[in-house]
């Protein structure tokens, strides 16, 4: 026997679906811990239209807190719930903005075949080190975030507040060089004190690599390789570096 809903449950499920209700589920589906879901949801929407950054961990730990102040004393929030509650009110991970340029990888797989075999023969794995580098904005928020399938993100303004930090061992990984960490002060007070940082610091304003730091990086790993040399017979190093401006004119 079916039975025609009346206007103010028509009203109550219109209001459901258009609060990001799945539309394809046929009954209306609550997990339960209603009390939780619900409060869990008012917030993500308040962080959403705040342009917050929301991950699963952080939306599990609020779970956990909104539990604690609702009393709820055998609420558990696992990965199997928040799947099923993100589910439930059609909530993804997008990214903020768009994807950068995909990679040409007939032009790496070109270069790999012809060209690197070509540059490292003769070298042995332990004399081939390659080196690179990553900006690490320690002040941004994360590109991508949980949220509304049907909602369109726009993101707030970025820090541009950064570090640049150069990274280089060898091939077979036995030798690391201390990391070289370009940052905008010359004087760190954290430093102060400080005998034995095992890094190498430089600092610019902009915290960027330029030939002349990356100059007295080379030298710095060539009179590494050379206190080597004294004690064992091996070859010269082979230093590899991508094409960054700050890498040109370093001498040979």
């Amino acid at each position: 026997h079916f039975t025609k809903p009346s206007v103010s449950n028509l009203e109550t499920l219109l209001n459901q679906w258009k609060c990001n209700a799945s539309p394809d589920q046929k009954h209306k589906h609550t997990g339960k811990d209603a009390t939780v879901e619900e409060a869990l949801l008012a917030w993500t929407t308040e962080k959403h239209a705040c342009n917050v950054p929301i991950s699963g961990p952080i939306l599990l730990q609020k779970a956990e807190d909104l539990a604690k102040e609702l009393k709820m004393e055998n609420f558990a929030a696992t990965s199997g719930w928040l799947s099923y509650w993100k589910a439930r009110h059609q909530i993804s991970c997008k990214k903020e903005h768009g994807e950068s340029a995909d990679t040409d990888i007939a032009a790496v797989e070109d270069w790999i075949t012809n060209q690197f075999l070509d540059i490292v023969m003769g070298y042995e794995s332990d004399c081939i080190y390659n080196c690179n580098e990553s900006g690490i904005f320690y002040h941004a928020l994360p590109d991508y975030t949980l949220t509304f399938k049907d909602k369109k993100l726009s993101s707030g303004k970025k820090s541009k507040e950064r570090l640049t930090v150069l990274f280089c061992c060898n091939m077979t990984g036995k030798h690391k060089l201390p990391s070289l960490i370009i940052g905008k002060s010359k004087n760190l007070r954290y430093f102060k004190g400080v005998k034995n940082l095992h890094i190498m610091y430089k600092a610019n304003s902009n915290a960027w690599m330029m030939t002349e730091i990356f100059k007295e990086w080379l030298i710095q790993l060539d009179n590494e390789i050379r206190k080597k040399k004294n004690h064992q017979s091996i070859q010269e190093p082979l230093p590899l570096a991508d094409c960054l401006q700050g890498h040109f004119n370093y001498p040979c």
